[in-house]
């Protein structure tokens, strides 16, 4: 069976509003039996004779909810997966597709909120794959796979699909699934103009951030039956700003005595996030005839951001106190206060040209693609401190300790400047692609074979420095906002006393850079390993088929990748007495076969219920770092750390059931479950070398474990509309979906085997909407529940806990309840309002005990809202 899907855009009714669940678009579904009939009823330039249903053709038009319900079961989720439209993405309070993501089951949010989706069902951030109107995105990470999203303004978006199984004709590598974007498209009939335009303000924030922003203008037209022509540019500026308390602890083991915790270190802060973000898209088709469209699409961004970053640091290093204490004398401490501040440009570029041609026995597909993608990072640390500070410690709430000052305030403008930091990355990355797909139908099979290529160079550079002022320099030297003190917390004791400029401490740093002292040998040992070229060929072809037997439709198939790669690195030689010797060019080759078993299973036992079963196999290639040749070699210390070449990729056998139920009332439920098995994780392993020229050493490096780990879950999704409630009530709809997971990562040593990191257990969105007339207004509710982000390999005491226990790093998941509201003022003007974080609340990350040892806390004190008008002709 071949699914063809034209897209004809319909102006919205004055007095309709998309709900969510809605979209502006009339579809026409057709399943043809052969190639002839596909001749008959497919048009390439935009127009079809069908109006209604006839045979196996589906035509739904309008702005019904259930239509657009039954149009996504049978697009997408034949392969497990959700869809987002523009019209139903327009309804959130989102401004760019990294917060629109958590609206789709089983994303999970980190606590930094709007800027860190953390993973897609358990798997980590990094093992998912996007694609932009089909073209693979270059990796932004440092050192990493991960793609930076939340530059892609929603203006931009026609429609959002997250696919959680994959079918033979994708790239293995999504072990979590693909995000694939489609950018709007030309208009099929005639021409169309939207702009949009809004404002916002953080209410807490006022006096430290600017007004956000957003903006957006999008042309379509096509001319004649043969071109279509669009294009839009975008715009966002977001503003935000946390207030941080860190807290280290130190561990004191006592002869013959219990463990004591160690408040070592208290350092409130504040940090602020500026981000301006321009991107624009074009897209061109061209139909010769009915039988050939050669079409060609670019989009391009750049992300402008700025980190400033303002700590106080409180530290004790007299007497010992124990967690339970109170009142200690700690002489001989320290006070300090340090502005670190860090600009970042995110450029990325996507563009594909491709031709689909049709013949009489087969459809043929020639895609060629690029994608490009540079990160900047330059960030400086002034720290400034001054000594010999008295405090007296409380500690009412362990996890709140005081610091006081008896002796009164520190006269802060008298502190001395302290070495300076300075951290410079720069990371490229550009994906080449080609890719040839064949549909040929056979009989009642629907065949698909083909076969594609990614060329990848990644390559990363990084300089960390540490650098002093010759002479003596006090705080009195830079210039100072005029925000006053500012109380971390709402706490007298975590005040920050004074803000020093970004600006002008960014200027300081610059203008006097030249007669900084550098230290070259902690440089050497801090920058080089991570410094690398990277290289990646795979090599693919896949066949698959897909058929109708009664009510199953049955779809299977294989993928054979072949990898090759290159990668180059540094190897850095520390001597005897630790003086910095050398660094030499190193370069090590890889390659490995790979092949992907795939089959689904779609019953349709009703015509409002349907059941998938699908087995799939895919992977997660190693991080750059972990691939790179690097050896750092301490002969003084006997220690080596290295990377491995050799390291092959995380594979990931699937399971996927899911069982729908469509309601004649407007709506449907569905509940999938899901398991993954995982093999071949990553793991760092420590070892003593016992014979050779490092007899003894201890060298520290990657390979891949032993030991397999598991993940399996439940989705639940609910949307309906409630148009058989009497009154106003039959205005209101939901939309509800929930993700609990359960994972387990076995490692060698440790019972019970912990959780995977990054996995949070529950993941929940819920929104009620209402929809009357022109206008329109939902509530929206997400949580992620908290996760594991680091675990530790060996136990070890807490004085806090009464047995040995892993000291993990956990930390809270994220919550926002948001507001969104949309009026039709005439049939070009729409004026929006939406607000966000409509209750902050403090999120924590902690070790071993979140009631002792919570070592930092963020607070968002300030809700943000935004108020715009949408005019489209």
């Amino acid at each position: 069976m071949i699914y063809r899907f034209t897209f004809l855009i319909i102006r919205p009714s004055i007095n309709r509003f998309m709900s969510l669940g809605a979209i502006a678009i009339a579809v026409l579904l057709s399943v043809p039996a052969n190639a002839a009939q596909l001749d008959n009823e497919h048009n390439v330039g935009g127009k079809s004779g069908v109006t209604g249903e006839s045979g196996d053709s589906l035509y739904v038009a309008g702005l019904e909810y259930h239509s657009l319900e039954g149009l996504s079961r049978q697009q997408s989720d034949r392969h497990f997966g959700q869809i987002l439209s523009a019209e139903q993405l327009q309804l959130f309070n989102d401004t760019n597709l990294e917060q629109a993501l958590a609206r789709f089951t089983g994303v999970q949010v980190g606590r930094d909120g709007q800027f860190n989706i953390r993973g897609i069902r358990g798997v980590a951030r990094g093992q998912y794959n996007v694609t932009l109107d089909g073209q693979r995105m270059a990796t932004t990470g440092a050192g990493n796979r991960s793609i930076d999203l939340g530059s892609i303004s929603l203006d931009a978006i026609h429609r959002v699909e997250i696919r959680k199984v994959l079918t033979p004709d994708q790239d293995a590598d999504a072990m979590s699934g693909v995000v694939s974007i489609e950018t709007r498209k030309p208009a099929s009939e005639y021409r169309q103009i939207d702009a949009t335009y809004g404002s916002g303000f953080n209410n807490g924030y006022k006096q430290f951030l600017r007004p956000d922003a957003r903006a957006s203008a999008n042309f379509s037209q096509t001319f004649g039956d043969n071109i279509s022509f669009s294009a839009g540019v975008f715009f966002i500026r977001e503003n935000t700003a946390r207030e941080i308390l860190g807290v280290s602890y130190d561990l004191l083991k006592p002869d013959d005595a219990a463990p004591v915790g160690v408040v070592g270190e208290v350092h409130p802060g504040f940090n602020i996030r500026e981000s301006n973000s321009l991107g624009g898209r074009v897209d061109l088709r061209y139909r010769p005839s009915a039988d050939t469209e050669w079409h060609v699409s670019s989009y391009v961004n750049t992300d402008s951001r700025a980190f400033n970053r303002h700590r106080v640091t409180m530290r004790g290093t007299g007497d010992i106190f124990d967690p339970d204490g109170t009142g200690e004398m700690l002489r001989q401490g320290s006070f300090g206060y340090d502005i670190g501040t860090r600009d970042q440009r995110l450029n990325q570029f996507v563009t594909r040209a491709g031709l689909s041609q049709r013949w009489q026995f087969l459809d043929a597909h020639y895609r060629i693609g690029w994608a490009h993608s540079s990160r900047h990072d330059d960030e400086i640390g002034i720290p400034f401190l001054r000594s010999g500070i008295t405090y007296a410690l409380s500690l009412g709430d362990p996890v709140r300790p005081r610091m006081e000052l008896p002796d009164g305030p520190v006269p802060f403008r008298d502190m001395r400047i302290e070495p300076m930091s300075e951290v410079i990355q720069e990371h490229r990355d550009n994906t080449f692609t080609a890719h040839v797909d064949l549909d040929i139908p056979v009989g009642s099979i629907a065949l698909r074979v083909g076969g594609g290529t990614i060329y990848s160079m990644k390559s990363g550079d990084y300089r960390d420095s540490q650098l002093r002022v010759a002479g003596l320099m006090d705080l009195s030297r830079f210039q100072m906002e005029d925000w006053g003190a500012y109380p971390v917390l709402n706490q007298a004791s975590y005040e920050i006393p004074s803000f020093v400029k970004a600006e002008q401490a960014r200027a300081f740093f610059e203008r006097n850079y030249t007669s900084f002292r550098k230290d070259n040998r902690i440089q050497r040992q801090r920058s080089d390993i991570w410094n690398y070229d990277a290289i990646e060929g795979v090599y693919s072809g896949y066949a698959m088929a897909t058929a109708n037997i009664g009510i199953v439709n049955v779809l299977g198939g294989a993928r054979i990748e072949h990898t090759s790669a290159r990668y180059e690195g540094y190897d850095v030689l520390f001597d005897d007495i630790g003086n910095y010797r050398e660094t030499v060019d190193t370069s090590a080759s890889s390659s490995y076969t790979n092949i992907f078993p795939n089959v689904q299973f779609a019953l349709y036992p009703f015509g409002s219920t349907m059941l998938q079963m699908a087995y799939s196999r895919s992977i997660a290639r190693p991080d750059y770092h972990e691939l790179t040749p690097f050896r750092l070699l301490h002969i003084q210390d006997q220690t080596i750390f290295r990377g491995n070449t050799s390291l092959g990729p995380i594979i990931s056998d699937n399971l996927d059931l899911m069982f729908e139920y469509t309601f004649r009332q407007a709506g449907s439920a569905k509940i999938g479950l899901f398991y993954k098995n995982l093999q071949n994780f990553v793991v760092e392993r420590t070892r003593v070398l016992e014979g050779g020229e490092f007899d003894g050493f201890t060298e520290r490096t990657f390979a891949n474990g032993e030991r397999a780990a598991f993940i399996y879950g439940i989705e639940l999704t609910w949307q309906q509309k409630f148009h058989f409630l009497p009154g106003v009530l039959g205005n209101l709809g939901t939309y509800t979906n929930y993700t609990w997971s359960l994972s387990r990562y076995r490692i060698d040593g440790r019972d019970p085997a912990p959780r995977l990191p990054g996995q949070s257990p529950q993941v929940v969105n819920v929104g009620v909407n209402y929809e009357h007339g022109r206008f329109f207004g939902q509530v929206s509710y997400h949580w992620t529940a908290e996760s594991i982000v680091r675990l530790e390999s060996s136990d070890s005491p807490l004085a806090a806990v009464t047995r040995l226990t892993y000291p993990d790093h956990y930390e809270d998941g994220f919550r926002d309840l948001s507001v969104s509201a949309r009026f039709r003022l005439s049939e070009q003007f729409l004026i929006w309002a939406d607000a966000s974080n409509l209750i902050p609340s403090e999120r924590v990350q902690y070790i071993g005990s979140r009631s002792r040892y919570v070592t930092e806390t963020q607070f968002q004190a300030s809700s943000s809202f935004h108020l715009g008008l949408r005019y489209s002709l």
